[in-house]
């Protein structure tokens, strides 16, 4: 605030979510993960300044994390690191969106790097 940044509107910001596949609707330790990947998106977007977590919801077959972000692709390689960081990338998948576009997936990369 003193630097002259001013709270964001809501519509300006990108969604980025975090999803990983489950069984059904998932099982006590999928809940568990959710919750720990919440928070460490909560710490990671914080420190960054670049967005919040909005939530989480579990679905048949999936459960998803919700963040709002201002800048998307900053937004994901953050999510990708801490999510690295803690052993909680394999199996996730990251998608952004803004506006009224349809997510689209910018993790895992669709052309991976060959070695």
């Amino acid at each position: 605030v003193d630097a002259g940044y001013d709270e964001p509107e809501p519509d300006a910001m990108a969604v980025l979510l975090v999803e990983y596949a489950v069984k059904g609707k998932g099982s006590g330790h999928d809940f568990e993960q959710r919750n720990a990947v919440e928070e460490l998106l909560t710490d990671a977007l914080g420190w960054t300044g670049n967005g919040e977590v909005e939530g989480g919801e579990t679905e048949e077959g999936r459960m998803r994390v919700h963040c709002r972000v201002m800048d998307p692709e900053t937004a994901a390689r953050t999510v990708v690191e801490a999510l690295d960081a803690e052993e909680l990338l394999e199996g996730a998948q990251v998608l952004v969106a803004r506006g009224d576009e349809k997510p689209r997936v910018v993790h895992p990369p669709l052309f991976p790097v060959l070695k």
